[in-house]
């Protein structure tokens, strides 16, 4: 039975991979592509959301928007994937900072994690006031695993965190 579920998740996952048409940096995507990609995001599939995420990586930003949408309006597991999106991105999602700074806002506790490293990544020195003073409570944490990575966060900012 579990090689028979196994196989199953095999090819839908390589079904999603190849319906998708493989889209990669300078194919000039249609925005129908792109959509779909982002709602492949939200597939139970981990392959296929890693399929997925590494072709919206691809696609540079011509992603960010989409991605800003579901930051917007999808459910938590959909932001967390988007964020994931975005911060691989780095500056090219320069556009997402103030989407990605209110879910800062809405997530509580450790879910806020995600967007403050992705934050980092996308615009250290524009988003630091948003995220070292909320990295640096996190050091105060009883969760060990929370303030190793609170300061993993906090080193993504560089210089940008001497500041605080």
């Amino acid at each position: 039975m579990r090689r028979v579920i196994t196989a199953i998740g095999l090819v839908a996952a390589s079904a999603a991979f190849f319906c998708a048409g493989d889209v990669r940096a300078g194919d000039g995507a249609t925005p129908a592509q792109v959509a779909d990609l982002v709602d492949e995001l939200r597939d139970p599939d981990a392959h296929v959301r890693e399929v997925a995420r590494r072709q919206l990586v691809a696609l540079g930003d011509k992603a960010v928007a989409p991605l800003v949408a579901l930051l917007q309006g999808g459910e938590p597991a959909g932001r967390v994937e988007a964020v994931q999106v975005l911060a691989a991105l780095g500056p090219l999602a320069k556009g997402a900072v103030p989407a990605v700074a209110e879910c800062v806002s809405m997530e509580k506790g450790a879910a806020r994690l995600p967007f403050l490293k992705a934050l980092a990544e996308i615009d250290p020195v524009g988003s630091a006031g948003t995220a070292i003073p909320i990295l640096l409570a996190f050091l105060d944490d009883r969760d060990a695993a929370l303030r190793l990575e609170a300061a993993k966060a906090l080193g993504a900012f560089g210089p940008a965190a001497a500041k605080f």
